[in-house]
């Protein structure tokens, strides 16, 4: 009797892990069909603010959380217009939303140096739309709308990077921001903080 509740004991936990296997490939098999799905070559169309379109891949498209919203709520199947978006700084958005699709192949292929080709070509990207600020601060305003969380960490960072230990008249050199304050309006800022200059120069 002990010899048969054994053996149905064994049977039953065999028949578990056989059960937990085919979950497991059921799980696996859901996740390659919604990869399929984002892979599968449909077109997003974007219409910029200046009334140009742009046509990106869906999966490309999914880099912007906002459009990927749009996806999944069944709201991406005709234009969407982006008012908020000009063509130059659309463009450049999504050929950096490319370029994350494209890591991202390469991370799955195990591609060597991937990372570090990816860092340099992000860095040579934001040094070229840097030589063009109007545009620069075109595409943060972009990245922020779209939710492109990736481009706005780093074009973010880079202005920070920049303004960092200067004072206002560096800062302004920097960003070519002319200066509408009156000498006595400037002076009368600085007296009211006071105590931020105090900070900068003690910094």
């Amino acid at each position: 009797m002990a010899e048969e509740k054994g053996e149905v004991a064994v049977e039953a936990e065999e028949k578990g892990e056989v059960a937990v296997e085919a979950a497991e490939k059921v799980e696996v098999a859901v996740e390659a069909e919604e990869e399929e799905e984002k892979d599968s070559g449909r077109m997003i169309h974007l219409m910029s603010s200046d009334q140009k379109p742009l046509v990106v891949s869906e999966k490309v498209a999914r880099f912007s959380r906002t459009i990927e919203g749009m996806i999944e709520d069944g709201c991406a199947d005709d234009i969407i217009p982006t008012p908020n978006a000009d063509a130059k700084s659309l463009e450049k958005a999504f050929q950096y939303c490319q370029r994350l699709a494209d890591f991202d192949d390469d991370k799955k292929r195990h591609k060597p140096n991937a990372e570090e080709e990816f860092k340099t070509w992000e860095e040579n990207f934001l040094d070229e739309i840097e030589t063009d600020l109007p545009l620069f601060f075109e595409l943060v305003k972009t990245s922020n709308y779209f939710e492109i969380n990736e481009l706005l960490d780093i074009t973010c960072q880079r202005i920070a990077d920049k303004i960092k230990g200067k004072t206002p008249e560096e800062i302004r050199k920097v960003f070519n921001i002319v200066n509408d304050f009156s000498p006595e309006e400037e002076e009368e800022i600085r007296w009211e903080n006071a105590w931020a200059f105090e900070f900068e120069s003690t910094s």
